[in-house]
Parts: structure tokens; C-alpha cells; sequence
């Protein structure tokens, strides 16, 4: 029984019980990984992720490829933070998810997914986005206070929180003490 593993970005190793592995060229390794995408980027759901491969993020091992959020079939291109790239805000039935601009700019997005309306809120000179859906609970963001009109983020990286108010009504987040 064979078994296959990612060795790196150019080649596909094919690998037996016995410990003999056999490399396939880059071309077929491509191929494999397109047909991936293909079939991961066809599931069905409201909410999905897609990996999008340039040229240079397939050439360049230092070149990341763009993580683009799908939802209700509306294109996010270049989601912050970690699968899944998003946080859910149940009691107004909404995500929570961060883009990062053109210009290196990042905006918050609040998506009612009850009424389909994306809220942008400009962040500014606030960091906040790159661990949004992280699992590790050192990198974790926590949403409290929830109304129709806002809702508090406390951000935890290490050991260190920032709390931050964002005002749906107002389009605007503001960092606060606590």
C-alpha cells in the first residue's frame, strides 16, 4: 500500500511501507495540486475559503498565496489570520473577518449573514486581523457585549490583551482600557 506525502513546493514523493519513496515531477505535482483546489473550491456552503497560487507564490517559496474568503458568493481577497479566517457572532447572526488593502491597509468586515450587508470599518493605525480564527489560545480573540449596535473584542496574543469597542452604527473601533 502506498501512501503520499508534500516533500516541498516542486515535487510529490510516493512512499511505500518499506521506507523507498519515488519522486514525480513538478508538472504532475502542479497538476495534483490544481485538481485539489478545483474540487476544495467546489464545496457547497455560505461560508468558504479559497487558496489562490500566483506564479511567483508557486516559484518563490517566500511568496505566500492569497487567501481569499467566500461569502454568499461575494469574493474577499486577502483574508487576515487562520483557518477559518473568521469569527462567528451568533446572537446578531454575523462573521467577523479583516482584508488587507492594496495600500497595506486592513478593514474590518462585520457580514450580517440574516440580511447580506457587509459593515466596513476602516482600522487605521489599529493592528488587529492576523490571528482572527486561530485555534491556538495563546493568539485568541473573544467577542462580548453584543448588541444591534456593537460588540467588544478582547485580543490576546501571549500573554498580553487588548480590548477594543467596535460601533456597527458608526462604522468605527476604538481601543479601550481596561
Amino acid at each position: 500500500m502506498q501512501r503520499s506525502q508534500l516533500c516541498n513546493r516542486s515535487s510529490i514523493m510516493f512512499c511505500n511501507n518499506k521506507g523507498k519513496c519515488r519522486a514525480i515531477g513538478a508538472g504532475i505535482s502542479c497538476a495534483i495540486v490544481l485538481i485539489v483546489l478545483l474540487f476544495l473550491s467546489a464545496a457547497e456552503g455560505r461560508i468558504r475559503h479559497q487558496r489562490k497560487y500566483s506564479w511567483r507564490s508557486i516559484l518563490n517559496i517566500h511568496q505566500n498565496p492569497s487567501e481569499i474568503l467566500l461569502v454568499d458568493d461575494k469574493k474577499y481577497p486577502n483574508v487576515m489570520g487562520c483557518p477559518p479566517f473568521y469569527l462567528e457572532i451568533s446572537p446578531i447572526k454575523s462573521i467577523l473577518f479583516v482584508t488587507l488593502g492594496p495600500d497595506s491597509s486592513e478593514t474590518m468586515h462585520v457580514y450580517s449573514l440574516e440580511r447580506k450587508l457587509d459593515t466596513t470599518i476602516p482600522l487605521g493605525y489599529i493592528t488587529f486581523g492576523g490571528h482572527v480564527g486561530s485555534a491556538n489560545p495563546d493568539f485568541a480573540n473573544r467577542i462580548s457585549n453584543i448588541t444591534d449596535d456593537g460588540f467588544d473584542i478582547t485580543s490576546k496574543i501571549m500573554k498580553n490583551e487588548t480590548y477594543y469597542h467596535v460601533d456597527l452604527r458608526r462604522h468605527a473601533i476604538q481601543t479601550r482600557l481596561q
